[in-house]
């Protein structure tokens, strides 16, 4: 009796939740986004979603009391959403609901009665489909967890994949993507039968597997041609990576011969980055039986999902073994492969403008723009402890900077004389610069928001936490205030900002006259951004684990301790403002060149709560931490514009999600082992006398 008057409670629990998404549009506003071409919306895979999670919970509540029971229960719980959303639609049928839930359209003939149109058809269609999910719900509470987590992620991955096929569509057609797994596959597996372990001649052999598929695919390429339609190329776009088979041999087979190497060195890797090599393979393979069916079809569903779960069923065993080959390696070999694994990286992330068009490049500069930023303030809060919530002044003043000196202003006297100077009362016609290029201001900015940061932390150098946190969010709102004030309207442009800010230009004058390369599209710009990505995540990590960096982590964790230990906190203090603020203005600065100009409405409080919540989010101190928050909270929201105005509600709840699974973060820094460490010291420096 106990066991039904706890399962009707929560039934009545998840009546409401089905009520509330209801009535919040969510089953009416998606019925033209499509999961499975003219078959499946995402409205109606919503509604299937809500009837199987109701289903599900309710039945795992009482699992202990065997299927039967369980059944019982989860057909109750499935039934009390499907009965709430009844009554809203019958409802809707007299009253018009819309007076108060403006965001609710019709719900007959939708995906809540799976677009039956007459009421009696839909909610008979409702019941139905309201038993059959909570059997199927109930079921699924008897799988292994490890089952139902595999299925559950390729099947909500095959959703996404559907709902972005605008997106994604075109970014690599099906015969690029099975040539890239086949040879990522044929490296790696031929590595492992001939069971060589070396990594001189594990790059040898997968070199060589990935040159003889390149010369096997150039022979065909040459035989059959890559016409639409044919035996090589099929319906899709045309493949990028084979039409150079035809047009630069030499260059195919060194490509193939690179992704073969590829495949070979990560067959001895960490878990980690083992499994991102096959992720990465995979997804392309999943992107490129998108663009063979120009759209997601039944056979695509199917084959993306079969094939997703494959992957993670399978995936686990192979790295663990993969794992154990690289934990066997000697030392020195292992600290050898770390420059590849950046090799590597930086390859990959050089394809994405090329695969992924001006759309993907775009949201990929953003991202990028977010890692600069991130980086820069994991000096301060992540690894100094220094609470800043006026990060964006650092980002405005490296922007503004570089727009002064790049145009026409009062500091260049580009456009104004001397006289209309003096009325101003700002007499620096004898200190004026001239129009610099965007390479000369640009470091110029980076040194200005350094100085500017540093003497924000002179008068902040006893303060701590919250009291910190105010003083810089304080300071952050000041800037805001000036560049958009009238008072230095003819210095910063006021609300209009500083317009026509040249792109940079990459000028090879020494070498030819004509090789002068503008830096002016979004494909452009990733390079640019990722650059900066690179060298000051390498500048950081190498800071972090030198003496300054020990400084931080020990100032973070006692400032008492670390003043009584021998840390002059006052210069560790203002050498982490500066080289916060520094890296905030290099982003500033480039993020002005991307955009032509800057206005005040860019450099608002939402830019330094963004950046510190990608910290918290990705796992503070840690640079790959930074990396993974910048995808989530910066990527995700841009590919998912497809939603309209519920992006931020599904933004919103992943990222509760990621915070109750994840609190320390998604990606945390890994303490030192240092015992370790030191051993694996010594046995390098003496192998023949290590124990």
């Amino acid at each position: 009796m106990n066991v039904l008057r706890n399962t009707l409670q929560f039934a009545l629990v998840v009546a409401v939740v089905a009520a509330i998404v209801t009535v919040s549009g969510l089953l009416t506003s998606f019925d033209r986004l499509m999961v499975i071409e003219d078959a499946i919306s995402l409205s109606r895979t919503l509604m299937i979603g809500l009837l199987l999670g109701a289903g599900y919970f309710t039945a795992r509540r009482v699992r202990h009391l065997g299927l039967p029971i369980a059944a019982l229960h989860g057909v109750l719980g499935a039934g009390a959403a499907g009965l709430a959303v009844g009554l809203l639609v019958a409802l809707q049928q007299s009253v018009d609901l819309r007076f108060v839930f403006r965001n609710l359209g019709p719900l007959l003939g939708g995906a809540a009665v799976f677009g039956r149109e007459t009421l009696d058809s839909g909610l008979l269609a409702l019941a139905l489909a309201s038993a059959l999910a909570g059997l199927i719900g109930s079921v699924a509470v008897f799988l292994r967890l490890k089952i139902l987590e595999i299925l559950i992620t390729s099947l909500g991955l095959t959703i996404v994949i559907g709902i972005l096929e605008v997106r994604l569509g075109d970014t690599i057609a099906l015969p690029d993507s099975l040539l890239i797994l086949l040879t990522f596959a044929a490296g790696y597996f031929s590595v492992l039968a001939l069971q060589r372990e070396r990594l001189p001649a594990r790059l040898l052999i997968g070199a060589g597997v990935g040159g003889l598929i390149g010369a096997v695919v150039i022979v065909l390429v040459g035989q059959f041609g890559l016409e639409r339609g044919g035996m090589l190329r099929g319906p899709g776009s045309l493949p990028i990576v084979l039409e150079l088979a035809d047009a630069r041999p030499l260059t195919f087979a060194l490509v193939t011969a690179a992704i073969g190497a590829a495949g070979a060195f990560l067959a001895v890797a960490p878990v980690q980055l083992h499994n991102s090599g096959w992720y990465l393979a995979v997804a392309l393979l999943a992107l490129g039986i998108l663009n063979w069916q120009n759209a997601m079809t039944w056979l695509g569903a199917g084959m993306t999902f079969t094939l997703l779960s494959a992957t993670y069923a399978l995936l686990p065993e192979v790295s663990r073994r993969a794992y154990q080959r690289h934990a066997d390696r000697p030392p020195h070999e292992a600290r050898g492969t770390t420059p590849i694994y950046a090799l590597l990286a930086m390859a990959v992330l050089a394809a994405v403008p090329v695969f992924g068009g001006l759309n993907i490049s775009r949201v990929f500069d953003y991202v990028l723009l977010y890692i600069i930023m991130g980086i820069g303030l994991n000096v301060m809060v992540g690894y100094a402890g220094l609470l800043n919530l006026g990060y964006v002044a650092g980002f405005a003043i490296g922007a503004y900077t570089l727009g002064l000196l790049t145009t026409p202003s009062m500091i260049t006297c580009g456009g104004r004389s001397p006289d209309e100077i003096d009325t101003l009362g700002l007499v620096i016609a004898d200190a004026c610069t001239g129009i610099m290029t965007f390479w000369e201001a640009w470091p110029v900015a980076i040194l200005v928001s350094a100085a500017i940061g540093m003497l924000l932390g002179v008068p902040v150098l006893r303060l701590r936490g919250d009291y910190l946190a105010i003083v810089t969010l304080g300071f952050g709102e000041i800037v805001g205030t000036l560049i958009g004030s009238d008072l230095l309207e003819p210095l910063l442009g006021g609300t209009i900002g500083i317009e026509n800010i040249p792109n940079p230009v990459l000028s090879f004058s020494g070498l030819d006259q004509n090789w002068a390369f503008p830096v002016s599209s979004a494909q452009n710009y990733f390079y640019l951004f990722l650059a900066c990505v690179v060298v000051t995540a390498f500048a950081i990590v190498r800071l972090s684990r030198a003496r300054l960096g020990r400084a931080w982590r020990a100032m973070r964790a006692d400032e008492d301790v670390a003043e009584a230990m021998g840390i002059n906190l006052v210069w560790t203090k203002l050498v982490a403002f500066g080289i916060s603020f520094g890296v905030a203005g290099m982003a500033g600065a480039i993020f002005a060149a991307f955009l032509r100009g800057t206005s005040p409405n860019s450099f608002d409080l939402l830019v330094s709560i963004n950046v510190l919540s990608l910290i918290i989010i990705g796992g503070m101190g840690s640079i790959s931490g930074v990396v993974m928050g910048a995808l989530v909270l910066v990527g995700l929201p841009e590919m998912l514009r497809e939603l309209v105005e519920f992006r931020l509600l599904a933004f919103g709840l992943l990222l509760v999600t990621v915070m109750l699974l994840r609190p320390e973060g998604l990606l945390p820094p890994v303490p030192p082992r240092l015992a370790e460490q030191a051993h694996n010291h010594r046995q390098s420096a003496s192998p023949e006398t290590a124990t």
